[in-house]
């Protein structure tokens, strides 16, 4: 056991640290935030590691204490993350006020909101069940931790249906890669990091011009320190400020953060279809030529230029044929988990024939490791391609916007117990020290218990909305409807085949010719 909890100790914290350098750049956030930010991606990999040894242990009496107790921690520690502090460091990171703490006093007051409008739900109900005498008093615990089991389960077993077969169909996709449509795409992404860097830019130079006093000199120098330097030596500009109290600056600095991130998440969307439509015309042109290997010239860091062999024999030979394994295998394992969730608790259930509980052996261990973490995967997977009105989206590379990063954290954190709970029920596991620990809340209040039994069995329902393409034909519809803009989206962040035009594939040529100078110039 000690082995393995160490193993796993060490081994999430380092996937944390990489979780973290890949979506944030941590260099820009406080040392408190660093810290609450990668507890909070620690408890939910953790999980994954933690259920395997709860399920087979065969330890002592006190090793199944030790693990009740992490599981208590890590229960509550989550409950305190995501209903306080990350919460408090989401609204921290968009205030746009100078002070540190006039931004914390602004930050507790709209928590304080927050919490309050829930309390007064929370309350309402409590007021109505007390008065009609449906629970006790001293059931409060188990209602409290049932309510917040029942939503997050319902968001993660949506969240779960999507990936669950937008995996396979990815994988699948990119065993053969028409360069045409990554072509198709240059024009539209060219034009949105132009937009978007004309905002950015209006904002810097709003802050430039704004009017100086005493009072905001300090707080306007170090707002100009953030702009950057080609940008700053721009002089001939000029911009319409509204206002010259402390409220539009305030306004101003949390502008300058968010058309920043959305500029950054528009440079980089560009930047990847324009270098992987380069790459692929390298492999093309090599397979040409009837060359042997395969150096990219556009990416002299690729992993793979120190083996030009190889690099020839995977991208023109082997990569077709591991995507369609690895897709095939994806699909079959996102089979058998919908089939289990569906038949779930009953001898149909095709999980516990794969997964024989009698057996405690390593092998069964890593096998519950593997469908577990797949099935957290599918759903973070989905979780980081969810657009809210295009207020919280985040992107790798380390440019994600802090707040959305910290919004993505708080429901990573809400949905994986839930998720791991519904694993244990389906392998009818009911020694764990888990279902120990929240299995005993849960079927106090019977009407949980049912609602527990059924979510898991209508899986399916979201499954058929995805693969019959009605969240697009919804979203199509309540925009032509309602006459919304792009910021109202309901699909996930996946692009359909685009319909072949030359003209906008010579376009693309011709923008991807300039920037490649612009490159070039700047080397």
């Amino acid at each position: 056991m000690w082995i393995w909890l160490t193993f796993s100790l060490v081994a999430t914290l380092l996937l944390a640290i990489l979780f973290i350098r890949r979506y944030i750049n941590y260099r820009e956030v406080s040392l408190p935030l660093l810290a609450t930010l990668t507890l909070s991606i620690y408890l939910p990999l953790s999980i994954v590691f933690l259920l395997p040894l709860d399920i087979y242990n065969g330890g002592s009496e006190s090793e199944g204490k030790i693990i009740y107790r992490m599981w208590q921690l890590n229960y509550w520690l989550t409950f305190l993350l995501t209903w306080a502090l990350l919460p408090f460091f989401q609204y921290y990171t968009r205030s746009g006020y100078y002070d540190a703490k006039d931004k914390a006093t602004d930050s507790i007051n709209k928590l304080i909101r927050y919490q309050l409008a829930l309390l007064t739900v929370g309350f309402s109900i409590l007021a109505y069940c007390l008065l009609t005498g449906k629970f006790k008093l001293k059931s409060l615990k188990s209602i409290v931790i049932t309510c917040s089991h029942i939503y997050s389960l319902t968001i993660a077993l949506w969240m779960m249906s999507h990936g669950l077969i937008s995996i396979p169909k990815s994988i699948y996709r990119r065993s053969s890669v028409d360069v045409n449509q990554l072509y198709l795409k240059i024009p539209s992404l060219s034009t949105s990091k132009h937009d978007h860097l004309l905002n950015y830019k209006d904002v810097c130079y709003k802050i430039m011009k704004y009017p100086r006093n005493p009072e905001n000199s300090e707080w306007l120098d170090s707002l100009i320190e953030k702009i950057p330097a080609s940008i700053r030596t721009e002089s001939n500009h000029s911009v319409l400020i509204d206002g010259a109290d402390s409220e539009s600056l305030v306004k101003l600095s949390e502008n300058l953060s968010i058309y920043k991130h959305k500029y950054l998440e528009a440079l980089n969307q560009f930047n990847e279809t324009m270098d992987e439509a380069l790459k692929w015309e390298e492999i093309f042109d090599s397979k040409n030529s009837g060359s042997s290997v395969l150096v990219f010239q556009h990416q002299p860091d690729h992993i793979f230029n120190k083996l030009p062999r190889f690099n020839f024999a995977y991208y023109n030979h082997l990569r077709y044929h591991v995507h369609v394994l690895a897709g095939i295998l994806s699909l079959l394992i996102s089979m058998v988990i919908v089939q289990s969730e569906t038949f779930h608790s009953t001898r149909a259930s095709l999980l516990k024939y794969i997964i024989n509980l009698n057996f405690h052996t390593r092998l069964n261990s890593v096998t519950v490791f593997c469908f577990l973490s797949y099935m957290v995967v599918a759903t973070l997977l989905t979780l980081t391609q969810v657009k809210v009105f295009n207020i919280y989206k985040i992107s790798p590379h380390g440019n994600s916007n802090p707040s959305s990063f910290i919004f993505f954290l708080t429901y990573a954190s809400r949905l994986t117990i839930p998720l791991s709970y519904n694993f244990t029920m389906l392998l009818s596991n009911d020694s764990s020290q888990f279902q120990k620990f929240l299995g005993e809340s849960i079927k106090l209040i019977k009407a949980g218990e049912v609602i527990n039994d059924i979510l898991p069995r209508l899986i399916i329902v979201p499954i058929i909305l995805e693969l019959y393409n009605v969240y697009g034909k919804l979203n199509r519809w309540i925009r032509n409807i309602l006459f919304l803009d792009d910021d109202f989206d309901l699909q996930f962040d996946e692009s359909e085949p685009l319909n072949r035009d030359d003209s906008i594939i010579a376009r693309s040529k011709q923008i991807i010719e300039r920037e490649l100078r612009v490159r070039q110039a700047h080397v």
